[in-house]
């Protein structure tokens, strides 16, 4: 891992929001030299609260966003996994090259935030509901309250060499761990 150099050298301003469809996240990456390797890793921990003080391992309900610095053209790439899930569909991306860096706008469809939060089937009043995602959607949208989140700015001063990873919030376990992520509570 290199040394990092200090904020011209790699760091982050972001910025969280959402609707009734999506969970936005806009983000400034200060870079001063933007190379292959370089790029912005979210972690989104969408479990209930009492889930995630129980067990802080990211488990199912828990998304892992990589987006790879754009090019001079804007084009970029976009991983999306979620633990113990399949990919999240409908994810959105847009990214753009500065004289300071990069930007990147992602959407994040609200309702894998609504889903984390549910089994696999759920008992209301002694009926089974089989798909409790598609009956939340129907019956409670947007009923969340809190997530857990951190951006990490993965930063390479030459292509192919290893990266310096700036963690906004958590510790040094945070691939493993929402420890001391940023803990967002919905506003309407």
């Amino acid at each position: 891992t290199q040394l990092w150099q200090g904020p011209g050298d790699a760091s982050l301003s972001f910025d969280v929001a959402h609707d009734q469809k999506f969970l936005y996240v806009a983000a400034r990456v200060v870079d001063d030299r933007v190379v292959s390797g370089d790029r912005l890793q979210l972690r989104l921990d969408a479990r209930s609260v009492s889930v995630r003080l129980g067990n802080s391992q990211l488990w199912e309900g828990t998304y892992y966003f990589t987006i790879d610095a754009p090019d001079e053209d804007g084009n970029t790439k976009l991983n999306v996994k979620a633990a113990y899930r399949k990919a999240l569909p409908g994810t959105k991306v847009a990214a753009r090259q500065t004289n300071s860096g990069y930007d990147v706008e992602v959407a994040i469809p609200i309702e894998f935030v609504i889903s984390a939060r549910q089994p696999d089937v759920m008992k209301i009043y002694d009926i089974e509901i089989a798909n409790p995602t598609e009956f939340v959607r129907e019956n409670q949208e947007n009923q969340w309250q809190t997530f857990q989140f951190t951006p990490v700015v993965d930063d390479v001063d030459e292509p192919d060499q290893p990266s310096c990873s700036i963690v906004w919030r958590g510790t040094r376990d945070v691939h493993r761990r929402n420890t001391n992520y940023g803990h967002f509570v919905r506003s309407e």
